[in-house]
């Protein structure tokens, strides 16, 4: 819509058509010149912000219907927020909808730290995520689209080939018939040959007989011919003994040509030459788009007392050297993955940490998370590797090699951020690869975790908590006088942070802000120098390692 056809609001109530010139972001109306004067001159409305309505039709705001007046009672603007329902309401909605709801604040106060709302990172990031995969779709399609292509030029060479076998077949079968035709025929030849020469000697031979015959009876005496006649009879009786005989000797021959039946049915049996079948598979990209429970979108400027409830503490087992657990994470499955570095192991635990699987690794790993359904990375800072691996096989299914060493890991929507001396945060990829690598300076940094839009990390050096964005422009540096040596860090799904800090013995919790902060756990609960902590995106509970060996697993209440 152009401002060339947007009319004025209040005026069309009044059935009146005027052009709009301008648009008041608080009412979310197009007004006429006349109105815009009576809305700078009322005390309810003089403060409004006025933009002029080819401006709003550029915003990007423009794109969605904002609800600036409540769904229930059109003629209220929203001026609270309900943090229980997470809604935008009226006076009229607190006084009866959610006249039993604790956390009703103005809709200003809720706005205060919009910028800061997990919701809006979340949605940011989620955003990223499709539009990556998308991306990746698409070029599934293309790639499959060039497979295709190459398949079909492919067959019809096969199908070529094949027919070209067939011809050559076909030739030598016909060379063979036509030898077994030639051969045979020239055989029946040659007898009957040989037989009609016989015949021929024999015919010779009794004409030699009938001139004998003529000549004896014209010149010799009567007694001469006598005896010749005497002679002249065995010769013949001879022969007509050898005709008698000769006719069972002699047959007739003919050659036929009778096709084998298979041969004969291959035009009708090869209808067709072949079948063109379809296999249908799943795409390669996995497009999975499972999420953790929404993010709050109001975030709370004061953090709430937080209380905990210790449920188990248990010990890693020494192995060939006393264990340093170095990292670890609570999988969404419940289990507890810890990395100990001093005997180049991971150690699968339940919860209560009553049960556990040790797997053994070729080199000394730092720490771990869960990139994924049944998958998980981990570090080796020596072999400047990280591992991608399936947790119910422990088998490798990727390998990623960087230029210096890495440490702290951490995951979320398909992207996985890591620790690496001399390059900074390095930024991975679904696939394993590096996407990003942010100039961060890491050198006294040793853990990470990621959120929606946001990259938490400590530096133990400086005693500071860092909050980035994605592009590694800072949101916030939190210094705290009780926090000492921080190193483990991991975030709730409220948007809030939980720090370790290993020489100050406590877990801080930090708002999502980074301006209010409060020690959860201490030296009280004897947590003497913790160093990891990982907590559940499914529940409150969380787990955090100290004196290298031991293990807590406690809730947030």
């Amino acid at each position: 819509m152009t401002s060339g056809n947007r009319y004025c609001d209040p005026c069309n109530q009044r059935s009146s058509i005027k052009l709009a010139r301008v648009w008041c972001t608080e009412c979310q109306e197009a007004l006429c010149k006349e109105c815009e004067a009576y809305h700078q001159t009322f005390k309810v409305s003089r403060d409004h912000r006025l933009i002029p309505v080819v401006e709003n039709d550029q915003n990007p705001t423009s794109l969605f219907k904002i609800k600036a007046f409540c769904e229930r009672h059109a003629l209220k603007r929203n001026e609270f927020y309900c943090t229980l329902h997470e809604e935008p309401m009226c006076a009229i909605c607190v006084a009866n909808e959610h006249k039993n709801c604790d956390g009703i604040i103005t809709i200003e106060k809720a706005a205060e730290n919009a910028k800061f709302s997990p919701a809006l990172a979340d949605l940011e990031d989620r955003m990223y995520y499709v539009v990556n995969l998308l991306q990746k779709l698409k070029q599934d399609r293309i790639l499959n689209i060039q497979v295709l292509d190459k398949q079909k030029t492919h067959m019809l060479l096969e199908i070529k080939r094949f027919r070209e076998n067939i011809t050559r077949h076909l030739d030598v079968l016909e060379k063979e018939l036509n030898t077994d035709v030639t051969e045979m025929h020239q055989k029946h030849v040659e007898d009957l040959q040989l037989q009609a020469q016989e015949l021929d000697n024999r015919i010779h031979t009794i004409k030699e007989y009938q001139q004998s015959s003529k000549k004896i009876k014209s010149q010799a005496t009567n007694v001469h011919l006598l005896l010749a006649i005497r002679e002249l009879e065995n010769l013949q009786i001879s022969q007509e003994e050898y005709l008698e005989t000769v006719s069972d000797r002699l047959s007739r021959v003919d050659i036929n040509l009778e096709f084998n039946q298979n041969a004969v049915e291959i035009p009708t049996l090869a209808k067709p030459l072949g079948f063109i079948q379809t296999k249908i598979s799943p795409c390669y990209v996995f497009t999975t788009t499972e999420r953790v429970k929404h993010a709050p979108l109001y975030v709370k400027g004061i953090l709430h007392e937080t209380r905990t409830e210790i449920k188990h503490d248990f010990i890693v087992p020494r192995s060939d050297r006393n264990a340093a657990i170095t990292g670890g994470v609570f999988l969404s499955d419940g289990r507890i993955v810890l990395a100990d570095n001093n005997n180049k192991r991971l150690l699968i635990y339940n919860e209560n940490g009553t049960v556990f699987v040790e797997v053994k690794l070729n080199g000394k790993p730092w720490d771990v998370t869960e990139v994924g359904l049944n998958k998980a990375a981990l570090t080796l800072p020596s072999d400047r590797m990280v591992q991608f691996f399936d947790i119910k096989t422990m088998r490798v299914t990727q390998e990623t090699n960087v230029k210096g060493r890495i440490y702290g890991l951490s995951s979320y929507g398909g992207r996985t951020v890591v620790v690496c001396r001399g390059s900074g945060m390095l930024i991975l990829d679904e696939e394993g690869q590096v996407d990003t690598a942010l100039p961060i300076d890491v050198t006294f940094v040793e853990y990470v975790c990621v959120g929606p839009g946001r990259i938490y990390y400590t530096d133990w050096y400086r005693k500071s908590v860092h909050c980035i964005d994605m592009t590694g422009e800072e949101i916030f540096r939190l210094k705290y006088n009780k926090m000492k040596y921080p190193l483990g860090i991991t975030l709730n799904r409220d948007g809030t942070v939980f720090v370790v800090g290993r020489d100050s013995h406590n877990v801080l919790h930090v708002s999502a802000d980074g301006h209010q902060r409060e020690v959860i756990l201490g030296k009280q609960h004897d947590l003497t120098y913790p160093r990891v902590i990982s907590s559940h995106h499914g529940s409150r509970r969380m787990f955090v390692t100290y004196s290298n060996k031991h293990v807590v697993v406690f809730t947030l209440t």
